[in-house]
C-alpha cells in the first residue's frame, strides 16, 4: 500500500512510500520503494569528492540554498572501476561511456531517464551526467535476473551470500522514479520489486551494508529540512547526502513551491 511522505509540492504529494515482499521464500523481509513524481522534482546528480571521479564541484554536498527545496536522495552507483560502465559529468566524460549498458541520464532542466545506452539514450548538449551501472536489471517491463548469475553479474555480496543490502533505480511509463534500497534483497527479489512497482527500465545502484541508503524530508516553515530513513536499519543518521561524502548521490527538489 503506498502512503504519502514528505512535503507537499504545489499542493500535492510528490512522493510515496511502500514496503512489499519481495518474494514468496524470505516473508519475514521487506523491501522499501520510494516513488517520485518527476512532474513535481527535478533531479540532480552530486559526485562524491571521491568517486566517480572527474568535476566536483559541490565537494559531495547538496548545496545549502537547495536544501529547503531537497524531497529526496538516495546512493549511487558502483565505484566507476567496477561498474563495467562510463561516466559522463559537467562537460567532462571522465571515462568512456559503453554502449549497451544501463545508464541514468540527468539533464540540465532536471528530467531524469534511465535507460540502455546507444538504444534508448544518446549523448547531446542537454545532458548534465550520466553515470552507468552494469546492464539493465529490469528492461521493458522485464526482470533480467537469473538465480544462476545472481551474484556473477549484479555484484558480489560482502559476505559471499545472496540476500543482501542492494538499491537500484528504475522509471515507470510515465516518466516517474522509483527507488528500491533494502537489507536482505537477492537480485532476481530486487528486480522483481521493481518490475512489481511498475517498471520499464532499472539499473542497480550501490550495494552491501552502509552504502545502500536512501532518504526522504519534509520541512519546517523556515526550510529546514526534516529527514526520514526510507528503511529504518539504513546505518547512522539520515542526511549524509546533504553534507560532503565521499560517494555519489541522486538528489531530487521540489520543481513548484512546497506546500505547507
Amino acid at each position: 500500500l503506498w502512503q504519502p511522505v514528505g512535503s507537499r509540492v504545489a499542493g500535492l504529494p510528490a512522493m510515496y512510500v511502500a514496503r512489499v515482499r519481495a518474494d514468496n521464500v524470505h516473508t519475514s523481509y521487506y523491501a522499501s520503494v520510494l516513488w517520485i513524481d518527476t512532474s513535481l522534482a527535478k533531479a540532480m546528480f552530486i559526485p562524491g569528492f571521491e568517486e566517480p571521479g572527474g568535476p566536483n564541484p559541490f565537494n559531495g554536498a547538496l548545496p545549502k540554498e537547495l536544501w529547503p527545496i531537497v524531497l529526496a536522495n538516495f546512493n549511487g552507483a558502483f565505484r566507476l572501476e567496477d561498474s563495467m560502465g562510463g561516466y559522463y559529468y559537467g562537460g567532462e566524460m571522465v571515462k568512456p561511456l559503453v554502449d549497451g549498458k544501463a545508464s541514468t541520464v540527468v539533464y540540465k532542466d532536471g528530467s531524469i531517464k534511465v535507460g540502455k545506452w546507444g538504444r534508448d539514450l544518446q549523448m547531446s548538449d542537454d545532458i548534465q551526467a550520466v553515470r552507468q551501472n552494469l546492464n539493465l536489471i529490469v528492461d521493458k517491463g522485464v526482470s533480467k535476473v537469473s538465480s544462476a548469475t545472481d551474484n556473477v553479474i549484479w555484484g558480489a555480496t560482502t559476505d559471499k551470500e545472496s540476500l543482501a543490502w542492494r538499491a537500484a533505480i528504475g522509471q515507470l511509463a510515465d516518466g516517474s522514479i522509483i527507488y528500491v534500497g533494502s537489507p536482505f534483497l537477492s537480485a532476481d527479489g530486487l528486480a522483481n520489486t521493481l518490475v512489481g512497482a511498475g517498471a520499464q527500465e532499472a539499473m542497480v545502484l550501490d550495494m552491501n551494508t552502509w552504502w545502500t541508503a536512501g532518504f526522504y524530508f519534509r520541512h519546517k516553515k523556515d526550510g529546514t529540512p526534516l529527514c526520514r530513513k526510507l528503511d529504518p536499519s539504513i546505518a547512522e543518521g539520515c542526511d549524509r547526502f546533504l553534507y560532503p561524502y565521499k560517494r555519489d548521490s541522486f538528489q531530487f527538489l521540489a520543481s513548484q513551491p512546497l506546500s505547507p
